[in-house]
C-alpha cells in the first residue's frame, strides 16, 4: 500500500481559476472569494453530482478544484482539449498551461465520512518567490497575518469512493464519470475573514507544485 497520494490537475492560462496567479494567489476555484450560499441551499451531495457532470450554472460557480490520480490522462486529454496542436514544457514566462501535483501524506489525511478526507496545512508565501515581480515580492496570507500559527483547512474527496457508497441511481452518471476520470474533488473550507461562507483558494504550500507548458506552432 503506497503511502502518498498524489494527484494531478490541468489548467490553462486565462481561465476562471486564474492559474497564471499561483505564486500570488494559490489555487483559485471557480467561486472566486464570493462566499457560496449556493453551496448550502442547493446541498451538498448534489454540488458534488452536478459538479461532475459539469451541470452549467453549478459548474461555473463551483467550491471544488478536480484533480486525478492519472497523470497520464491529465498531460494527455485535459492539458490538450480540444486544441489541435502539441503539448511541450516550457518556461514560466512562456506558460500557456499548467499542470498541478498535489501529494499528501496519508497519515495526514483525516477520514470524516466515506471517501472524504480533513487535512491541515501550514501556507508558504516564499515557495514560488522566483515567479513573483518586484511589486508582489512581499505577497503573504491575509489569514495568517491576523491569525497567528492559523492552519489551513483542505476537504479531499474521492469521488469513486463516495458516490460507489450512495448505492443510488441518480448517480450513476456521476459516478462513471468519476471512475473515468479517477477524479478527486479538493475543497478549501477556510472561512472568509468577515464570517461569510468559506474562501475559495488553496494557498500556496509545500504540498502541491506545478509544471508549465505551451503549445507548440
Amino acid at each position: 500500500m503506497t503511502k502518498t497520494l498524489k494527484l494531478f490537475r490541468a489548467d490553462k492560462k486565462n481561465n476562471t481559476t486564474r492559474p497564471e496567479k499561483f505564486a500570488t494567489d494559490g489555487l483559485l476555484s471557480k467561486q472566486i472569494n464570493g462566499g457560496d450560499p449556493l453551496f448550502f441551499n442547493y446541498g451538498w451531495t448534489k454540488q458534488i453530482k452536478n459538479h461532475i457532470e459539469g451541470v452549467q450554472n453549478i459548474f461555473e460557480t463551483t467550491s471544488f478544484l478536480s484533480f486525478s490520480e492519472n497523470e497520464k490522462l491529465v498531460r494527455n486529454y485535459y492539458l490538450k482539449g480540444n486544441k489541435e496542436k502539441e503539448v511541450e514544457s516550457s518556461s514560466f514566462d512562456e506558460a500557456e498551461a499548467y499542470i498541478f501535483s498535489a501529494n499528501f501524506e496519508k497519515k495526514q489525511l483525516q477520514e470524516i465520512y466515506d471517501g472524504i478526507y480533513f487535512f491541515e496545512y501550514k501556507c508558504n508565501y516564499q515557495r514560488f518567490k522566483e515567479y513573483l515581480s518586484f511589486k508582489s515580492a512581499y505577497v503573504g496570507c491575509e489569514t495568517c497575518n491576523k491569525i497567528p500559527n492559523y492552519k489551513h483547512r483542505l476537504l479531499i474527496i474521492n469521488a469513486v469512493t463516495f458516490l460507489s457508497k450512495l448505492n443510488n441511481k441518480n448517480f450513476n452518471d456521476a459516478l462513471k464519470n468519476a471512475q473515468r476520470d479517477a477524479e478527486w474533488l479538493l475543497m478549501p473550507i477556510d472561512p472568509m475573514l468577515d464570517g461569510t461562507g468559506f474562501q475559495s483558494r488553496i494557498p500556496v504550500a509545500d504540498f502541491w507544485d506545478v509544471k508549465f507548458f505551451k503549445y507548440s506552432v
